[in-house]
């Protein structure tokens, strides 16, 4: 084996530019050119030498890349206003979440006091009149900062600034001013309504808001005590757009195109257009695009049969979105959570599968359950220091809830089917999703509630 067999010349570089971002709030350009010289006289004369050098580069230009996202203050952006009591124009981006009787969106900032401006304003208004995604409206309110103490380890600016929002407002006065004019705007936008619309109509509470979660992500009807539950459980996973999420969508769509007979590509192009679409009807939000990234890398890593060696493929993904949002490595968790997610499901397959190489593949159980517990072992570490709990009852309840989760995606998204083509469709099409919904539910809510269930550190 010879030299640049043993040192994958492209994994060295993609490593040393991550970690220049991340470690770019403190180290300097000038101090890192001094160490890049040391270094090349040290190793002058070996093999290693101009290895090391590009590497030096890759991490210069990471921190490079994290100081040029940082927001620069000038009066044609809103977050110059932070402080002031200010009239600005802006559109809704996003159907805005309703919670405890206000409702929260980001607005896409046009116009200050006549004067073109950019940027995004965390809004938080009261519950009436609702908002609909791209409306336009005149907004007066006192600009203000993010807070930036918190109890979580993440801070509440830092999460908002992966987004690129550095500004909120609170209970502002209100103009509507007019709809979008954008077609395929609306038309994506009164899709996912009408999504809303169905699930409430037909399936009654917890279970419609859980649905909707399932289906679009929009996770603020699920009631507290259940989402808690979810945590608690090691279960979260399914009721948030991650990478383990698509994947299993993608494995949905796998087994009914296999049913029509396509071939292995066609099943992967087609897979990969219905993941687009999905992406558009969810409204191309940022944390779900990047778990479709990471999912359909996944796909392309098997299609490739490249899943024993899927490091470079995954790296490749992160590096790239990371050079468009340099802020999502240490303040995304669902970057993080979707990057581990997939790397587990490529690197420990083959493992659990030979564990359990003697269980039936009944209904796909075998499949879910492999997945899931790839999974769980490079996410889990994580979810152990963001959220600082650890689930003893993960495996159990994965165990219950998983192996019933494509099935639960595939009768509800058939009675959404037809209940687009048959506006009056009857309830009991939804029957088979509301039994899996409220199996889920009862499972998930009294496995939580063990006095062992989880492990909480302070």
């Amino acid at each position: 084996m010879n030299f640049s067999q043993k040192i994958d010349v492209y994994q060295v570089v993609f490593i040393a530019f991550i970690i220049g971002v991340a470690l770019a709030e403190y180290l300097t350009i000038n101090a890192l050119l001094l160490w890049s010289l040391i270094i090349s006289f040290v190793f002058l004369g070996t093999k290693l030498r101009y290895l090391v050098l590009l590497a030096m580069v890759s991490l210069i230009f990471g921190v490079m890349r994290y100081n040029l996202s940082l927001p620069l203050s000038s009066p044609d952006k809103i977050w110059f206003y932070n402080g002031k009591q200010i009239t600005f124009e802006g559109t809704v981006a996003g159907l805005p979440e309703i919670n405890n009787n206000q409702q929260k969106f980001v607005a896409n900032i046009k116009i200050v006091d006549q004067l073109p401006v950019s940027g995004k304003v965390l809004i938080s208004a009261d519950i009436y009149p609702p908002y609909q995604a791209a409306d336009s409206l005149l907004i007066s309110c006192l600009l203000k900062s993010p807070e930036r103490k918190t109890q979580s380890s993440l801070s509440f600016a830092r999460y908002l600034a992966k987004d690129n929002i550095y500004s909120v407002c609170s209970f502002p006065k209100i103009t509507w001013l007019k709809s979008s004019d954008n077609k395929l705007y609306n038309l994506f936008y009164k899709f996912k309504s009408s999504i809303i619309l169905y699930s409430i109509r037909n399936l009654p509470e917890p279970a419609a808001s859980l649905f909707i979660a399932l289906i679009i992500g929009s996770r603020q009807g699920i009631p507290i005590e259940l989402s808690d539950s979810f945590k608690i459980t090691g279960t979260a996973h399914l009721i948030a757009i991650s990478g383990s999420h698509i994947v299993i969508i993608i494995m949905i769509l796998e087994k009914m195109f296999s049913f029509f007979y396509l071939s292995r590509r066609q099943i992967f192009w087609a897979s990969s257009l219905i993941l687009f679409f999905y992406l558009g009807l969810i409204a191309f939000p940022a944390s779900a695009v990047r778990a479709v990234i990471m999912g359909w890398l996944g796909l392309l890593a098997y299609q490739l049969g490249r899943v024993n060696q899927p490091g470079r493929t995954l790296l490749l993904a992160a590096v790239i979105m990371i050079l468009f949002n340099p802020k999502i490595l240490l303040s995304d968790a669902g970057f993080q959570l979707s990057f581990l997610a997939v790397l587990g499901i490529a690197y420990f397959s083959p493992f659990w599968q030979k564990i359990f190489s003697r269980w039936p593949s009944f209904f796909g159980f075998k499949d879910s359950l492999v997945m899931t517990l790839s999974a769980q072992v490079t996410t889990t570490p994580l979810l152990l220091f963001s959220f600082n709990r650890l689930s003893l009852i993960s495996p159990l309840a994965n165990l219950l809830v998983v192996p019933i989760f494509p099935y639960l995606i595939l009768s509800g998204l058939s009675a959404l089917v037809l209940n687009f083509l048959f506006f009056n469709l009857p309830t009991f099409f939804y029957w088979p999703v509301m039994v899996a919904l409220n199996y889920t539910i009862i499972i998930v809510d009294n496995l939580a509630k063990l006095p062992w269930a989880s492990i909480s550190f302070s």
